[in-house]
C-alpha cells in the first residue's frame, strides 16, 4: 500500500510528462519514494535489441511451462484421487454424508463431501490466478 508521502513523491517525479530532469534529480526522487522505483528509474535507460528479447522469453518460456505442466498433471491427479477414494468408501469412512427422511425415503445429504472436495479446487484456483486482488474475487465467484 502506498502512503500519502510516497504518493506525493510520485506527483513530484511525474515520469509521464516529458519535461527535462536530470539523471541524479530523477534518482534522488525515485529512492525517497520507493525501493522498486528507484530500481526502475535506473533501469529504465537498459535497451536491448529484439534478437535478445526474444532470446529472454525463450528462457523463461523453457523454465516455466516444464513446472506449469507438471503442477496441471499433480492438480489432475489430486483432483482423480479424491474421486476414486470416494468410490472405494472415503465418504462412508469419513462420514461426509447426512442421512434425512424426506417423503418416506432415504436422502443422502452430500454436501460435507461436496465442500472437502471444492477445497482443492478453490486453493489451486487462486494459487493459479495469482495473488492479486481481483484473484480473490474471482475464486470467491467461482467457488
Amino acid at each position: 500500500m502506498s502512503t500519502k508521502h510516497d504518493e506525493e513523491k510520485l506527483e513530484e517525479l511525474d515520469l509521464t510528462q516529458t519535461r527535462t530532469i536530470d539523471l541524479e534529480q530523477e534518482k534522488k526522487l525515485a529512492s525517497s519514494a520507493d525501493d522498486a522505483l528507484a530500481f526502475a528509474v535506473e533501469s529504465g535507460r537498459i535497451t536491448w535489441t529484439p534478437e535478445e528479447e526474444r532470446k529472454l522469453l525463450w528462457k523463461i518460456d523453457l523454465r516455466l511451462l516444464p513446472l506449469m505442466l507438471i503442477a496441471s498433471l499433480l492438480a489432475y491427479t489430486d483432483a482423480q484421487a479424491y474421486g476414486m477414494a470416494a468410490i472405494f468408501g472415503l465418504i462412508q469412512d469419513l462420514k461426509l454424508f447426512v442421512a434425512t427422511i424426506s417423503d418416506g425415503k432415504i436422502v443422502l445429504d452430500l454436501t460435507k463431501y461436496q465442500w472437502s472436495n471444492s477445497i482443492t479446487n478453490c486453493g489451486s484456483m487462486f494459487v493459479s490466478t495469482g495473488f492479486p486482488d481481483t484473484s480473490i474475487v474471482s475464486v470467491l465467484v467461482q467457488c
